[in-house]
């Protein structure tokens, strides 16, 4: 009995202990709970309403928070008011969870009804921060403040420091402009007078909405009044123009310059030929201006239009070939040697290194040259061919060929000619005259035998 009455005092021991644990863990929990859902009614009641102000003490209403859902948790797990230790742990985790939702689901409203793009002069700023000017991308044009900037309760975001305006003014220094927004209270009827020149007022009756003053259109804020948006006829094209103390200020890309003997700045397309980038007038014709960082260069006789370190330029043509282009030519060829200052040409006798079309190869002399067929009283004229030359004679003349080649020689052969047929002309001619008289002769004779 002893033994059993210590064993089950050591049970019941146990199980204090454990109900202890228990409600220790379950006390931390909710006062972590109340912590939290505390902080976050907090926050709500301070930064994110309507600018309606709540009458209910934070504490009151973060602690009814607290129990509600600790209690609706608690019966939704257990479903009885006694539970066990797996449960209470189940519902400690449960509210914890609560505890966590409730905190991050504010109501509260962090931005304008209107989200949309405006030229209102200082309509909205970023994150409670200063107006932005027309290098902030969400606004196409300069967003500002106009002095005395109208405002009748100015929302202050969550988290920052300030107050409502209880003179139903913002305050507007420069570009600063401390508020969200404006709503309520402000009409153009009321306070449309305190927009500058060249704007007008614009006013959104409906929640959240309120009273601006927008440039006109062709005028841009400056900070505190409206001026004439220089950069609307982007005179900076292809740059980028920005007003700068109400002046034009280009920002040109690369091959543009900026110009400023014109008013406003221009950026102007940099002349590309301003420098002589092809070479002097020795090596170069022309250079051609083609368009942004684009030049061509047209070169004299015996140049080329060559890159040389990435420049366009002109250079000895005969800088460029090697040998195995054949720069020589094809004929007449006796060496072709590759140097770094280019090629060295050699010819066989009777061929000259010559240019011809801006290159240099090897041709044949002028066969003709010094009239191998001789003086034109014996030759009427000398044609070269591919490979040797052709004599035409005058009368009395014909070709001959000699250790150097044609000529025109006196025609001996055909003296003869002329000499042997005038002979044999004349003996035909009397050999004709004696046959015609034997022949008459002889008709006579028969004449005379006939009888009558």
């Amino acid at each position: 009995m002893l033994d059993g009455s210590s064993s089950g005092l050591g049970r019941m021991k146990d199980f204090c202990g454990l109900r202890v644990f228990a409600v220790s863990l379950l006390t931390i929990t909710v006062t972590a709970t109340f912590v939290s859902v505390y902080s976050s009614a907090l926050a709500e009641v301070k930064g994110e309403g309507e600018g309606v102000l709540l009458s209910q003490s934070p504490e009151s209403t973060r602690e009814a928070t607290g129990q509600l859902a600790l209690t609706s948790t608690l019966r939704s797990v257990t479903g009885h008011s006694n539970p066990g230790i797996e449960a209470l742990e189940q519902a400690a985790t449960a509210a914890v969870e609560v505890a966590s939702s409730t905190k991050s689901s504010g109501s509260g409203w962090l931005n304008p009804a209107f989200k949309d793009i405006r030229n209102y002069v200082c309509k909205y700023s970023v994150d409670g921060g200063p107006c932005r000017n027309r290098s902030y991308g969400d606004y196409p044009s300069g967003l500002k403040c106009p002095p005395s900037y109208c405002c009748s309760k100015t929302h202050m975001l969550h988290g920052q420091s300030g107050e409502w305006c209880t003179n139903k003014w913002a305050l507007c220094n420069g570009l600063l402009y401390y508020g969200d927004s404006s709503h309520g209270g402000c009409s153009c009827d009321s306070y449309g007078n305190k927009c500058p020149e060249s704007s007008s007022c614009k006013q959104e009756d409906v929640a959240h909405g309120g009273t601006y003053c927008e440039c006109n259109e062709g005028y841009i804020g400056d900070g505190t009044s409206c001026v004439e948006d220089l950069c609307r006829s982007s005179p900076c094209h292809p740059g980028t123009c920005m007003l700068v103390d109400g002046q034009v200020q280009c920002t040109c890309p690369e091959h543009y310059e900026v110009n400023n003997d014109t008013v406003p700045q221009t950026c102007w397309m940099r002349d590309m030929c301003s420098d002589s980038p092809c070479g002097d007038n020795t090596s170069t014709k022309a250079c051609y201006h083609e368009g942004p960082g684009r030049y061509s260069c047209e070169c004299n006789l015996g140049y080329t239009s060559v890159k040389v370190e990435g420049k366009l330029m002109c250079d000895d043509i005969f800088n460029h070939f090697v040998c195995s282009s054949n720069p020589c030519g094809i004929e007449g060829v006796q060496e072709c040697v590759d140097t770094s200052q280019g090629v060295i040409c050699t010819c066989f006798t009777g061929h000259s290194l010559v240019k011809e079309t801006a290159q240099y190869r090897c041709a044949r002399d002028d066969p003709c040259l010094n009239s191998p067929c001789g003086s034109l009283s014996t030759a009427n004229r000398c044609v070269a061919t591919s490979t040797a030359y052709m004599c035409t004679c005058t009368d009395g003349y014909t070709v001959a060929t000699g250790e150097t080649g044609q000529y025109c020689a006196k025609d001996e052969e055909g003296t003869n000619y002329v000499l042997y047929g005038g002979i044999g002309g004349g003996v035909l001619l009397l050999l004709s005259a004696f046959a015609c008289t034997y022949v008459r002769s002889g008709l006579e004779l028969n004449d005379e035998e006939v009888p009558m």
